[in-house]
């Protein structure tokens, strides 16, 4: 609930304000209700109701619309700043079917920028705005049992049209979500096969090494960074007390 609400802060922080705003929830029973209604005069638009997933309510969020473009945020999502919907609308010619950034995640109150890339098919759907009609065409989200990456699955099937590139992040999004989960990264490896994204050859590199990288290289790369960041911290503290005139310092993990 304190994650919708520092979703729907984020969206009123605009600077750019000529939107709908929708909110669909799944029927929560944990007060989220109670603080959609304290929202409603500033909210486009509030359903809430029993759905089959996030990939529904996306469905549901098409429905209602009537903007000609879309952005998804889950509760607990945000712009990375109060100007991010503007930067990233000012690209929003006639000739543009897609809008997107790289994308800021966040874990424990750190940041991490993860580079998107079109050709890599890297990117997430907190920090890609499209045009709603894209749907007439090439339909909606898959909704099925167990089915993590329809959004992934989605923007493969319009990745031959005109995409652009923002060059500041849109959103900052949680690290911990679904898409973080193996199964997530299994049906991806699926989705890559059936389009012909990546070879076979190299699917079954990637299905055989990825189980040891999650238990052996992640935890060990998790180590080095902590260990990393200390190091940089105490540099840091050991600078301030010197007293040795102004320094600059660029800390990489910062984002804003």
């Amino acid at each position: 609930m304190a994650g919708l609400g520092s979703t729907i802060a984020s969206v009123r922080s605009q600077t750019f304000q000529d939107f709908e705003h929708i909110i669909i929830d799944g029927a929560s029973t944990d007060g989220t209700l109670e603080q959609l209604k304290e929202s409603r005069s500033l909210t486009t638009f509030i359903l809430s109701e029993p759905d089959e997933g996030i990939y529904d309510a996306m469905n549901k969020d098409i429905e209602q619309a009537s903007s000609p473009w879309l952005i998804f945020m889950n509760g607990g999502d945000r712009f990375a700043n109060p100007k991010a919907l503007a930067a990233a609308m000012s690209f929003s010619t006639q000739q543009t079917d897609v809008i997107y950034s790289d994308v800021i995640f966040e874990r424990d109150g750190k940041h991490k920028l993860v580079r998107c890339d079109l050709d890599q098919r890297r990117f997430h759907h907190q920090a890609i705005i499209y045009r709603k009609s894209l749907h007439d065409k090439y339909g909606r989200y898959v909704v099925a049992p167990g089915m993590t990456i329809s959004d992934y699955l989605f923007f493969n099937s319009v990745a031959h049209l005109r995409w652009v590139k923002c060059d500041t992040p849109i959103a900052i999004c949680d690290a911990t979500g679904r898409s973080s989960k193996p199964t997530a990264y299994y049906q991806k490896l699926a989705i890559d096969l059936v389009l012909g994204l990546k070879p076979p050859i190299v699917i079954a590199i990637m299905l055989c090494l990825y189980p040891s990288y999650r238990i052996f290289i992640k935890p060990l790369v998790t180590r080095i960074q902590q260990w990393t960041n200390r190091t940089t911290e105490l540099g840091r503290i050991q600078i301030e007390e010197s007293g040795s005139g102004p320094i600059i310092i660029d800390d990489a993990r910062s984002t804003k």
